[in-house]
């Protein structure tokens, strides 16, 4: 963790195991998300110590429900933020039901989880996940996403100007991207596929499957696949046509590759 030697701990806060869902709100600054080796959830908060105690996290628990938030937006004079910080929270290692993250700036590390629902809204900062996630929701603005060895069962992507490149095993795949490049490489061929573009590039590789059907709009742009499909009007029909596949495409292009 690149600050981690640089920055004194400056709050902790232990939780009970029994909390299945977790709500982060944060501002800056880097945050770690993994689990570890006990049955407790552990907060820490790192920071030099021109970094003010208003400013540290702010914690508590509702019901089930974990609650954090930067300690910087009840300040009423946030200012420049010169000051680093850094926020791990590690979880045991179970299944939770869901986690919210929001956060403006810095980095999301969402590492080796296992949850039901993840939501992560980020704009201008980066985020890497990793884990089984059954619903992942991405709502991104001015970010770069990576993600690898993942085991997804729903995947939903809310996207304008921000890379993202995503590896692992997906169910079903909805995206709506607006400007730079999406590619996404699955170890299984997805049951449906959804994706509507603007003026981006959006490369979605597959293994070799026992059929699909993918019904191709555009106003501008092209298609390409690396599949030998037979056209039928807008729809390209792949062997049984077992699966449904959309691309709707507003300028740039979705290519469809083979693994």
């Amino acid at each position: 963790m690149p600050l981690q030697s640089l920055l004194d701990l400056r709050k902790e806060m232990v939780f009970d195991s029994s909390l299945t869902r977790i709500t982060l709100d944060w501002l800056l600054d880097d945050v770690y998300i993994y689990p570890g080796d006990d049955d407790h959830i552990r907060i820490l908060q790192k920071a030099n110590q021109r970094f003010s105690e208003q400013k540290l996290f702010h914690a508590e628990q509702r019901g089930e429900e974990l609650f954090i938030i930067d300690g910087r937006k009840q300040t009423f004079n946030i200012g420049l933020n010169v000051n680093r910080s850094q926020l791990d929270i590690i979880v045991p290692k179970k299944e939770f039901e869901s986690i919210h993250i929001t956060s403006a700036g810095g980095r999301v590390n969402f590492r080796n989880m296992n949850v039901n629902k993840c939501v992560i809204k980020n704009t201008s900062g980066k985020i890497n996940v990793s884990g089984r996630i059954h619903e992942l929701h991405l709502k991104v603005a001015g970010a770069g996403v990576t993600g690898e060895v993942l085991d997804v069962g729903k995947l939903r992507i809310s996207s304008t100007s921000s890379k993202t490149d995503l590896s692992g095993s997906f169910n079903d795949i909805e995206s709506h991207f607006t400007g730079s490049v999406l590619i996404i490489s699955s170890l299984t061929a997805p049951e449906r596929i959804h994706s509507v573009s603007t003026g981006a590039s959006v490369r979605v590789t597959i293994p070799d499957n026992d059929g699909f059907s993918c019904r191709f709009k555009k106003l501008s742009g092209s298609f390409k696949s690396d599949f030998p499909v037979v056209s039928n009007g807008n729809d390209m029909i792949y062997l049984a046509a077992k699966r449904s596949y959309l691309a709707e495409v507003r300028g740039g292009q979705f290519i469809l590759l083979k693994a």
